[in-house]
Parts: C-alpha cells; structure tokens; sequence
C-alpha cells in the first residue's frame, strides 16, 4: 500500500515548458518592495514569494515559491528554472531571520514556481539539497532530497504506508538511509527526526494533502466516515540492509512537540 504523498518525483521529473513572455507582471509591482526581494536569471527577472525559514540542527531550510516579473520572449523548462533560481536564491537570502545566514549554513531549498495567474506548478514544493553551500544538480539528488543536517545527515525522508489503528488511519514518516551513507539505524535518534519533520513546512503540506486526498477518494468510493490522526506523529527508520533491526516510534503531538508514547 502507498503513502499518499503520492510520486511527487516522477511528477517533478516531467521537462514541462512555462511560456515566459505570457507571465509578465506589471512595472509597478516591481518597483513596490524596492527589488530586494527579486533576481534575475535565464532572461527574466523573478520575485520571492511565501518565504520561509526553519532552524533545524543549528542550519536552515529555506522554503519559498518563484514567479516572472520581467523577461524576454524566450521559454525554459520547469527544471531549468528551479535548479536556476536555487543558486541564486543562496546568493540573494531573503529576509533572513538573523543578521548573518552564510551559504554553508543552509542545508535545504524548498522551491515552487507561480504562473502569471499566481497557480502553483506543484502541490508542494520541490527540495534541494545544499551541500557546502552549493545546491546539487537533478543528477545528482535524485529521490534522496528531503534531508537534514547533524545528528539526522545521511538520511532522507519519505512517506511510509499507512497503518490502520483502531478503525483510525496514521500516515507514517520513513527514514531511509541515503546511498554511500555510513549510518547505524541503532543510534538513529527518533526524537529529533520527529520534531524536525514537525517543523518542515514541506513535509507537513505533504502530509496534510496526503490525508485530504485519502478521504476524498474515500468518499468518491461511497466511504464517508474516514477517519485520521492529525495529531499523531510515526517514525520509521529503516536499516540498510533487509537483515538490518529497524526503529519505529509513535508520538503525539503536544504544544508543538513531539512526545513519544509508550
């Protein structure tokens, strides 16, 4: 059984073409916030939108979605574009929480894109990673993209399947070793990868649609009393190998933070 993220990856890998010159905004939008908050990048000139934030093992996820403000009459695919505006967005920080975010202290770039009637290409953003202060290519993340510095590097995050708990359905969080990496799922520190996920606006918009997509196909299949947790929180890390033990916590949500539950 699937987790309902669905495949965000195979959607992302799609080389869709965004016509530039019918997204053109208006020169006085450009003009209303000084510019501090645009870049410009094959051709356009593009503005930073829905900016966010997020401290995690003492580095930062920057989340935020792009759209055209000036351009020339050229096109570029969707994954020119995000892969484009992640290396500039490392130069430009916007609106940074603290005095001082350097590029080597960002470990993540969550990345949308808005047409010209402010639709957003994806239900949620896509991530890259930053390593060293650099964003790796599409070649080279591949599927291992939502991750996280410190105590949880050498992991990425995925959805695992849904477990059905007293007529009550969760939605699972999975922990998978990335390849290469020299990781001992024994020491794998469930608490901290709970209250990361928590604060992952990415991860919560996957999982929030995740459920309202459960239920609607639930109802479309004449089911209407589905019922899920919200406020309930299961970490899986797995091993590397089959033969390896692997972890598996349940947590509940308190104030904003993860309690394990016994």
């Amino acid at each position: 059984m699937t987790h309902p993220w669905g495949n965000i990856f195979r959607i992302y890998a799609l080389r869709l073409l965004i016509l530039l010159c019918g997204c053109v905004a208006s020169t006085s939008a450009i003009a209303a916030d000084g510019g501090e908050n645009r870049f410009n990048t094959l051709g356009g000139v593009w503005r930073v939108l829905d900016i966010k934030w997020v401290e995690i093992e003492k580095q930062w996820l920057f989340s935020a979605s792009v759209s055209v403000e000036e351009t020339s009459d050229r096109s570029v695919t969707i994954s020119d574009l995000v892969y484009s505006s992640c290396d500039q967005l490392l130069q430009l920080k916007p609106d940074t929480p603290v005095e001082t975010i350097h590029e080597e202290d960002i470990f993540r770039i969550d990345l949308n894109v808005m047409n010209g009637s402010s639709q957003l290409y994806w239900p949620f953003p896509v991530s890259i990673p930053v390593i060293a202060g650099e964003c790796l290519s599409e070649e080279a993340h591949q599927r291992a993209s939502i991750v996280y510095p410190g105590r949880l590097e050498g992991w990425f995050v995925v959805g695992g399947p849904r477990q059905k708990v007293d007529e009550v359905y969760r939605f699972p969080l999975m922990f998978r070793p990335k390849e290469g990496a020299n990781v001992d799922v024994s020491k794998f520190d469930a608490d901290l990868a709970c209250n990361a996920t928590l604060k992952d606006p990415t991860v919560q918009m996957m999982q929030e649609k995740g459920r309202q997509r459960f239920i609607q196909a639930n109802i479309e299949r004449g089911i209407k009393d589905v019922k899920v947790e919200t406020d309930v929180v299961v970490i899986i890390a797995l091993g590397m190998t089959k033969e390896d033990n692997f972890i598996s916590e349940t947590y509940k949500i308190t104030d904003g933070k993860c309690v394990r539950q016994q």
